[in-house]
Formats: structure tokens, C-alpha cells, sequence
């Protein structure tokens, strides 16, 4: 430096200042303020989990209140599955259903292929029989019986209803299934 002019020294003193300047911005500024926007993003981050989690505390008593009537559904539907076809027992049941709602039986039929609505698949562990019950009556027989099925013991589902109206009332043409855990 010492042979290099004052004015050369003077270039040369601005241009190493600007150099460190530059140096400092790009190896401590630029990366301290990406860093920063980066813990800024995390932190709007955090503070949306924080309010999904305190929606979850303040909805606490509603999700334990949700799984108990959950839970209870399961254990009376777990209580109305047998463990195996028990079909003397449903035909028992059935022919109380029946009684109860003084229709007419005019065919019963065990199927072997469940019809398209039974088609859908069961959940692990467990099976249904499925089959088609035709009766007969008026309106409000028929109404009873389908409400007789719905408090049978057995867990069962009315796939199909198909209601055709006769001289005397009505025919109606049901496809059940009646569900067992194996």
C-alpha cells in the first residue's frame, strides 16, 4: 500500500470496506433474516396448533360425551350379534315379529347370494344370512312388522322394501340381512 497513491489507497480502502460490507451481508445479515422469517413461519405454525388444540380442550367434554354414546352403540350391537347363523332362534324371532303385527306370510327364502345392497363388505369378524320375506296385510300391519324387526334381538338390516298395492292392502317384498359375529 505504501507505494499506491492516496487516491489509489483511497479506491482500494472503498472497495475492501464494500467488500467486507457485502461479506457481511451475505454470510450474516441475509442468512439472520432468513432465519428469522423462517421462525416466523414457525411460529404462526405453532400458533394454529396451539388454537386446533385448545378448540380440542374446550370440546373436550363433548368428544368424551361423543365416544361414551359410541362405545355404548358398539357394546349393544356387539350384544345383538350371535356367535354363530343361530337360525331356529331367528325364525323364532321372526315368527314373534309376524304375530305381533298380524301380517301374512306368503314366502320365506334363505338366499345364497347376498342381493346388491348385501353386496357391500361387512367389517373383520363379522357375517350375515341373507333373505327375502314376502307378506301381506294393510298399511299399518305392515308398518308394525317393519317396526317388529327393528326390535328384534338379532342385528339385522332391511336391505330392499318393495310395497305393491293389492285388492286387500298391500304386498310387500323385503330382502333382510341377518348379522352374526363367527
Amino acid at each position: 500500500m505504501a507505494g499506491l497513491k492516496r487516491r489509489e489507497r483511497t479506491v482500494v480502502g472503498v472497495a475492501a470496506t464494500t467488500f467486507a460490507a457485502i461479506a457481511v451481508l451475505l454470510l450474516v445479515i441475509l442468512p439472520a433474516l432468513q432465519q428469522v422469517r423462517l421462525s416466523r413461519l414457525e411460529a404462526q405454525r405453532k400458533q394454529v396448533e396451539l388454537a386446533r388444540l385448545l378448540g380440542l380442550v374446550d370440546q373436550r367434554a363433548q368428544i368424551e360425551e361423543r365416544h361414551r354414546r359410541v362405545a355404548a352403540a358398539a357394546r349393544e350391537l356387539e350384544a345383538r350379534l350371535p356367535r354363530d347363523p343361530a337360525l331356529p332362534a331367528f325364525v323364532d324371532s321372526l315368527g314373534r315379529a309376524l304375530r305381533l303385527s298380524n301380517v301374512q306370510l306368503r314366502q320365506i327364502s334363505f338366499t345364497q347370494v347376498p342381493v346388491a345392497a348385501g353386496n357391500d363388505a361387512l367389517p373383520a369378524g363379522m357375517a350375515a344370512v341373507p333373505l327375502q320375506i314376502q307378506v301381506s296385510g294393510d298399511y299399518l300391519r305392515l308398518r308394525a312388522f317393519v317396526s317388529a324387526l327393528d326390535q328384534m334381538p338379532r342385528a339385522l338390516v332391511v336391505d330392499r322394501l318393495a310395497v305393491t298395492g293389492v285388492q286387500n292392502g298391500v304386498l310387500a317384498d323385503l330382502t333382510v340381512r341377518a348379522f352374526y359375529a363367527p
